[in-house]
């Protein structure tokens, strides 16, 4: 109900809500930020009939033993397939997710087709970090981009109200704590990494490979193809001497029967 448009789907999830509390039997439903800000717009009494003592569920903390054993389960059920170190795979899985675990479950199998076009049947975190870019979870991947700029810009205007909690959060979140200090860990590096002079970055990146456990948060470097030679005017005299060559061999085309 709703996903209907505004108004009459509001009206009608109202309606179905109120009569399951005239029953008399406690009740308790859920609903997403796009429902909680529908429901906001409503009258006084329906608000306080139904958002009277709302709970805000907020994703697990990136050090919680609960997220941890979701991502461990995940990669006992991919049947080996996930040969990245677990530790750093949790660490990354929550920064490109924002902890939203449907989106886990979507990277996973984005970084599997990574790997698969790699020609290589196990994830690494490369391969994760190439998923979170591919145009497969470009989608999510706005929205989880939009997550951390609400996080760390919380009078941000002009936010998407369905990536938007329409209830104040009661106590300070740690998923909110976890945004702002993994963004200020990778300015921190960045800053340093630009400040290195050319030989102290090259052993930076021979000790810190990108993509590796010890340096995840850095794109990986493709293999660049070599250049193509640059013709010159002799190079292209002798592809057009040795066509003429060759094409003095072949059979003239027969023309049409008269």
């Amino acid at each position: 109900m709703q996903h209907q448009s505004t108004g009459q789907g509001v009206a009608r999830v109202t309606d179905i809500l109120l009569t399951m509390a005239g029953l008399g039997v406690p009740m308790v439903y859920v609903a997403n930020y796009s429902l909680g800000h529908k429901l906001l717009t409503r009258n006084s009494e329906d608000k306080q009939r139904l958002l009277s003592e709302p709970r805000v569920m907020l994703p697990d903390h990136p050090d919680s033993k609960a997220w941890e054993e979701y991502v461990r389960e995940c990669i006992r059920v991919s049947g080996r397939r996930v040969s990245a170190d677990p530790a750093a795979l949790i660490h990354e899985l929550y920064r490109w997710t924002f902890g939203i675990k449907r989106l886990a479950v979507q990277l996973i199998k984005v970084a599997y087709l990574e790997a698969r076009a790699a020609r290589r049947h196990t994830i690494t975190l490369e391969d994760v970090n190439n998923a979170y870019l591919s145009a497969s979870y470009s989608s999510s991947r706005d929205d989880v981009e939009e997550l951390i700029r609400i996080s760390v810009h919380k009078n941000k205007t002009g936010a998407r109200p369905d990536l938007r909690c329409p209830f104040p959060v009661p106590v300070p979140s740690n998923v909110l704590s976890f945004s702002k200090e993994d963004r200020a860990a990778r300015v921190s590096e960045r800053a340093f990494v630009s400040s290195l002079t050319a030989e102290e970055l090259k052993t930076f990146k021979q000790l810190h490979p990108p993509g590796s456990p010890s340096n995840p948060s850095s794109k990986p470097e493709r293999e660049k193809k070599p250049a193509l030679p640059k013709q010159t005017r002799e190079g292209l005299e002798d592809a057009y001497n040795r066509l003429l060559f060759e094409s003095k061999g072949s059979t003239k085309p027969r023309g049409p029967a008269k």
